[in-house]
């Protein structure tokens, strides 16, 4: 599965470190799994039926994502991201050298490198948070947090221009994300664990 290969019925893929959602007539949204503590398939109980899904946590924030592809398109979704989260063991090798270039840059101090990329686009804009009271979708769109919060409470969208909308609940993923940087330590601790795993394999 690839960005140009969306799950059919979830509207749902992968591209990089990117979770790429596609829902029909809504630009593209996508979410930096680099931002995220960490990202996991679960099980999802609705009305009491079972379903497959996307748990999705930034500090004491949780968001569930619904994926009606199945479990196994779940756990492949979850798979190809984990190693970019902040928590996760880091287990493939594009993760690897990401995590590589970031801790360089943070005992560098390389300013170029250590600027934050963006935690959640729709379209080509930027969701942001200005003075931890206000999100904004790109340059026009602003929303007081807790209105956020209450769209999110109801698991509904913030209705966007032009008819998009953007689910509440991601937007408010930005708010913690961008509060921190990277934990040079534990990022050291993922990196010499997965050295140690891949000289392990070679010996």
């Amino acid at each position: 599965m690839s960005v140009v290969d969306i799950l059919p019925r979830s509207c749902v893929g992968v591209d990089g470190q990117w979770l790429v959602i596609t829902y029909p007539g809504n630009p593209e949204i996508r979410l930096n799994a680099k931002m995220l503590d960490g990202l996991e398939a679960v099980e999802l109980r609705d009305n009491g039926k079972t379903a497959s899904g996307l748990h999705i946590t930034v500090g004491d924030l949780e968001v569930q994502l619904y994926i009606a592809d199945g479990a196994e398109a779940a756990q492949d979704i979850a798979n190809r991201l984990a190693s970019y989260t902040r928590l996760a063991p880091i287990t493939r090798v594009e993760a690897y050298e990401d995590a590589k270039r970031r801790l360089e840059a943070r005992r560098e101090s390389d300013q170029s490198l250590l600027q934050q990329e963006p935690v959640l686009l729709i379209g080509s804009d930027v969701v942001t948070v200005q003075d931890l009271c206000i999100i904004r979708v790109g340059d026009l769109v602003k929303y007081r947090i807790a209105e956020v919060e209450e769209y999110a409470q109801y698991a509904a969208n913030l209705p966007l221009p032009n008819g998009a909308s953007l689910q509440a609940a991601l937007a408010l993923l930005v708010i913690p994300a961008k509060q921190r940087g990277d934990d040079v330590t534990l990022l050291s601790q993922r990196i010499a664990a997965y050295e140690a795993r891949q000289a392990t394999r070679i010996n």
